[in-house]
C-alpha cells in the first residue's frame, strides 16, 4: 500500500494486514485533517468488517459488525465478544445500534489510539494474520452525521 498523500473520492483495494498496519497512521490522518466526511471499510474472507466514520469535525465513529449481519458459520463466539468488550468496543443495542461500536468524540482524536485499536480488533478476535489479505474501501460519504443514541 503506497503513500496516501491526495485522497480520491472513492477507492478500493486488496492489502495485506502487515501492509494496513505499516500505513493506517498514514491513512487515517488526512482524513481527520480535512473537513469532508470520509468511510472507511476494512472486510475480511469472511465478510466481517470495521468500518470507520471520519466526521466533518475529525471525530470518529467506528464500527465492527455483529452477530445481526453475520452468516451462522462466521458468528462471533461468546469469547471473541468478550475480546471485542475487553478492547473497549460497546455491544450492539437494537434497533438503534446494530453492530459494535466506539465513538472517538473528541475534536481530532488521537490517530495512533484509533490505528492501534483498529489493527487490535482485526488480530483479535478477528484472527487475522500478517499475511492475510483485507478489501480496504475508502469513499467520501455526503450522507447525514452520525449520532449514536447512549
Amino acid at each position: 500500500m503506497g503513500a496516501v498523500r491526495v485522497l480520491p473520492p472513492e477507492w478500493s483495494m486488496s492489502v495485506r494486514l502487515a501492509d494496513l498496519g505499516e500505513r493506517v497512521e498514514e491513512l487515517l490522518a488526512p482524513m481527520v485533517r480535512h473537513a469532508r466526511r470520509w468511510v472507511v471499510l476494512a472486510e475480511d474472507a469472511h465478510r466481517r468488517y470495521v468500518r470507520l466514520l471520519v466526521e466533518r469535525d475529525g471525530s470518529i465513529y467506528a464500527e465492527a459488525v455483529s452477530n445481526n449481519y453475520l452468516a451462522a458459520a462466521d458468528a462471533w463466539s461468546e469469547a471473541d465478544e468478550e475480546r471485542l468488550t475487553r478492547l473497549g468496543w460497546e455491544p450492539p443495542c437494537l434497533p438503534e445500534r446494530p453492530n459494535w461500536n466506539l465513538l472517538f468524540s473528541r475534536r481530532r482524536p488521537d490517530i495512533a489510539h484509533v490505528s492501534a485499536l483498529l489493527m487490535c480488533t482485526l488480530r483479535d478476535p478477528f484472527l487475522l494474520e500478517d499475511t492475510d489479505t483485507l478489501v480496504l474501501s475508502v469513499a467520501r460519504s455526503q450522507g447525514a452525521e452520525v449520532k449514536p443514541t447512549a
